[in-house]
């Protein structure tokens, strides 16, 4: 949990940069390769702008952090569209609880933009699913995706895979009938300490 929340509170601008800007960045050239309308790869670049502009504005807008990050969670198909179909389920149980931990709840919404961004780039996933769920201490997001098979943490170094060995307690990854699926599991806030 410690680590966690060092990730929450010291890498917030690494997290944007590797997170929604990236994936936009990475959406927008996937597009942009496959048109020769300048008209259309103009459009394209603005939509990229127009996403950085927002993910800076949310980053920057303290108010109401927990309504924020879950829309974040929820726009992560909308970042990808056109590229991948991406599902995201977050039962009410699990949103509400998450409310009440807006530290595991912001790196929630990073470990999903990592796992769909790894599933995309390394292994060309048009298709993933994703569910969260909690307990008293532990939440759990299971996905599996159509991509290829691809060795996770090909880059031991990169900022992803140090990411995710320090805000998980389990991430198990494997393929199975030409699926992968993985498992990740984060440290949430006692609930003694979770005010109703």
């Amino acid at each position: 949990r410690i680590n966690l929340l060092s990730w929450y509170q010291q890498g917030i601008i690494s997290r944007l940069l590797h997170g929604p800007i990236q994936n936009s960045i990475q959406v927008g050239l996937i597009k942009i390769q496959s048109t020769t309308s300048t008209d259309d790869q103009n459009e394209i670049l603005g939509e990229v702008l127009q996403r950085i502009d927002e993910a800076i504005r949310e980053v920057t807008n303290e108010s109401n952090s927990s309504s924020l990050e879950t829309e974040a969670l929820a726009k992560i198909p909308d970042i990808w569209a056109g590229v991948a179909q991406i599902q995201v389920i977050l039962p009410d149980d699990c949103r509400v609880r998450l409310m009440h931990d807006v530290a595991a709840l912001s790196i929630t919404v990073d470990l999903v933009h990592e796992v769909c961004s790894n599933a995309i780039r390394h292994g060309a996933a048009t298709e993933i699913a994703i569910t969260l769920n909690s307990s008293a201490d532990t939440l759990v997001i299971q996905g599996s995706d159509n991509g290829n098979s691809y060795v996770p943490h090909t880059n031991p170094d990169g900022l992803g895979a140090y990411f995710i060995d320090s805000c998980t307690v389990t991430y198990e990854r494997e393929r199975k009938q030409g699926t992968n699926t993985y498992l990740l599991e984060i440290p949430l806030e006692s609930t003694a300490f979770v005010r109703g």
